[in-house]
């Protein structure tokens, strides 16, 4: 049977919860929330990335669908939901295009409250992904620097290390 509405949300949560590893399953769901692509809302569909991710179950043609539905309603994306989003892109080894970017780092501006919140793992995420597209945002890069250096006695060696990267080839540009 074809799941309905937010059924595909509910049962990748729970999947994932369970740590169910059957592909065919996830190939099912994926399948099924990739046709019903348009008729989700965004943070449902953030939602079942997160799941297929924390699965390990990637599924490229749905996130590719989701990244293109995304962008056309990023305004109704919470900070820590964009940090999710593109965690979950980068554990499938789907890149987040500048387009994506842009709007991840405009809906951040808007939403610095909850950017001051998100998970370090989020921004370190987002951190990775705009250094690995060559987006720049200056705006998004302070502010990003604030929460970090209010942090930095928590970071890993290895995140500083990548901050510091990140930061030196953004002021290059």
């Amino acid at each position: 049977p074809q799941l309905q509405g937010g059924d595909g949300v509910d049962l990748s949560r729970s999947l994932a919860l369970l740590r169910w590893k059957d592909e065919g399953t996830w190939k099912e769901i994926g399948s099924s929330v990739t046709q019903k692509v348009e008729e989700l809302k965004v943070a449902e569909l953030v939602k079942v990335a997160g799941a297929f991710s924390v699965a390990s179950q990637p599924d490229t043609e749905m996130l590719n669908a989701m990244m293109e539905r995304v962008k056309t309603a990023s305004c109704k994306l919470k900070s820590w939901s964009w940090g999710d989003f593109i965690v979950s892109l980068q554990r499938a080894a789907v890149k987040p295009d500048k387009e994506l970017l842009k709007a991840a780092a405009d809906a951040m501006l808007r939403d610095s409250d909850f950017l001051k919140k998100m998970k370090t793992p989020y921004i370190m995420g987002f951190v990775l992904a705009i250094n690995t597209a060559s987006f720049y945002h200056q705006g998004v890069l302070q502010l990003l620097s604030e929460v970090l250096a209010d942090r930095i006695d928590s970071l890993t060696p290895r995140e500083l290390s990548k901050v510091a990267l990140t930061w030196g080839q953004a002021s290059c540009k």
